[in-house]
């Protein structure tokens, strides 16, 4: 394995073993070596978001979408960043943008599914539900969020 793909992957264990400040050291050398990677950028965002540090995670989103701005992973947690700040019109475009970019992408589908449903939008959200209810069958809080949309 290369020494950069070395790195990415060091990053990618600290992030799920808790360490987010760790990864975010990490990427945040990396990227003077690949300043315009967006999958890059997007790691970055996420060691930064689990380290509390949102505004500067938005920073590294923003640039990811500047150069991809059909990002599937950086559209969906720009959606989920939105949606917490209570900007659910523009969270839901995120959210169809990543889910319409990479249509494997459950996460982004679940997500539009629920700020459909916070939007008042519950018909839209039922069919999301019942469509990832079908690939999912025993995600059990998929089927809760089916019967709140109901």
């Amino acid at each position: 394995m290369e020494a950069f793909a070395q790195h990415i992957h060091r990053g990618i264990v600290a992030l799920e073993k808790g360490d987010a400040q760790g990864a975010a050291r990490i990427f945040t050398k990396l990227i003077s070596r690949k300043r315009n990677d967006p999958d890059l950028l997007h790691l970055t965002s996420l060691a930064y978001i689990q380290s509390g540090k949102e505004v500067k995670a938005a920073k590294y989103l923003k640039f990811a979408l500047k150069i991809d701005n059909s990002h599937s992973d950086a559209n969906n947690t720009q959606g989920v960043l939105l949606r917490q700040q209570g900007r659910i019109q523009e969270a839901i475009l995120c959210f169809e943008t990543a889910a319409r970019s990479n249509p494997k992408n459950l996460r982004a589908q679940r997500n539009l599914g629920q700020a459909l449903s916070g939007g008042n939008r519950n018909i839209e959200a039922i069919e999301i539900f019942v469509r990832l209810s079908k690939l999912l069958p025993d995600d059990g809080v998929l089927y809760e969020l089916l019967g709140n949309a109901y």
